[in-house]
């Protein structure tokens, strides 16, 4: 066995830097915010725009949580999260939105260190992003990742953390890595295959002929957590075809599909990306756009078989969605196009192509901040 998990790729050398290795980024979270020992009565603050696993993470890690007000550029509201700090102080949660790194950070660091206040990256959506010279996750004393959001993985996630700057228990930051063996995993990567070899298409032509298309939804449900469910280790598979991966050429592959796609978009009527351009260094998640009318634009580009994704498209229950009605638009607004490794230049122009017309139909103009 040990041979067979032996480092197999450029990516097995970051793997065997983190701390320790999850089934998922909310795993990592959960058992992140266990190792710090808190009392229960401490309040995780997290962004109001969430995805809202890691909202349930703490909870489940038994915490409480509130909420600081991000921006419309994505920005954390410093102002906000200060004032919140000071009624109440308990760790931060900080997320990357698609792989960009917080503009702030160096701000969001020394008001944490001033407010003796720990904050943790959420670097779920930014694996192989790095901000102003140097990799996502470096900067704050504890930070997670998500594998299977980049790179085209069944599970994975990662926990790591400053020995320096944290005060957390070996029992549950530092245990013994184990790498079970699972069988769960291998269907996926057969699809995976099977995927990369005929493309796209035909699974979503097959999807819709099963009735398999899954509808978005509508209000957060059980179906969303994972309550008692936060496996400590990754499966044995998983861990080998991760270290497999090079994420230099993932990082450029996606990098070059964003810069393509945003291309062939520009000068649309409507046309507003997110992200006005793509700093050095970061490895896009996807290409986020705005519109008015985010649930027709999914269905249609469903239609034609592009499959887009929209972040917490459901606020999590605890958001008092009246205090953070800004962070519902960022929701409502958001539509997240591909740009991942395995599309090829005609898939790029496909995807143009079927978003062209939706952008100069639903398309709006950038909010100010």
């Amino acid at each position: 066995m040990g041979d067979w998990l032996r480092r197999r790729g450029p990516f097995g050398a970051l793997l065997d830097r983190y701390t320790r290795l999850h089934s998922s980024g909310r795993a990592a979270m959960y058992w992140a915010l266990r190792g710090l020992n808190l009392d229960a009565r401490t309040v995780v603050w997290m962004p109001a725009y969430h995805c809202g696993v890691e909202v349930q993470a703490a909870l489940d890690a038994g915490l409480d949580v509130g909420f600081y007000r991000v921006r419309p550029d994505l920005a954390v509201d410093l102002d906000d999260l200060e004032r919140r700090l000071e009624r109440r102080p308990g760790p931060v949660v900080v997320v990357h939105y698609f792989g960009f790194g917080q503009p702030r950070i160096a701000a969001i660091d020394e008001l944490c260190r001033r407010r003796q206040c720990l904050w943790l990256e959420d670097c779920a959506h930014a694996l192989f992003s790095d901000h102003e010279g140097a990799a996502l996750g470096t900067f704050a004393p504890l930070s997670i990742f998500s594998l299977r959001k980049t790179l085209p993985l069944f599970e994975g996630g990662a926990l790591q953390f400053n020995p320096e700057r944290v005060c957390a228990t070996d029992r549950e930051l530092r245990s013994p890595r184990r790498f079970p063996l699972s069988s769960a995993p291998l269907r996926f990567y057969a699809i995976e295959t099977a995927r990369q070899m005929i493309g796209d298409r035909p699974f979503s032509w097959y999807r819709r002929a099963r009735g398999r298309e899954v509808a978005e939804p509508t209000e957060w449900t059980d179906a969303f957590q994972e309550r008692h469910r936060y496996p400590h280790a990754l499966a044995a598979i998983s861990y080998r075809m991760a270290a497999s991966f090079d994420p230099e050429s993932v990082a450029e592959r996606r990098r070059a599909n964003w810069r393509a796609l945003d291309r062939q978009l520009e000068g649309t009527p409507g046309y507003c990306a997110v992200f006005d351009r793509l700093p050095a260094g970061v490895c896009p998640l996807f290409l986020p756009i705005r519109v008015s009318n985010r649930r027709a634009v999914m269905e249609a580009l469903r239609g034609q078989g592009v499959e887009t994704f929209a972040f917490g498209a459901c606020r999590h229950p605890r958001l008092n969605a009246a205090e953070f009605q800004d962070a519902d638009c960022l929701r409502n607004e958001i539509v997240c196009l591909p740009v991942h490794q395995g599309l090829t230049a005609a898939r790029v122009e496909h995807i143009a192509a079927a978003a062209r017309p939706l952008v100069a139909k639903y398309g709006i103009d950038a909010p100010s901040a």
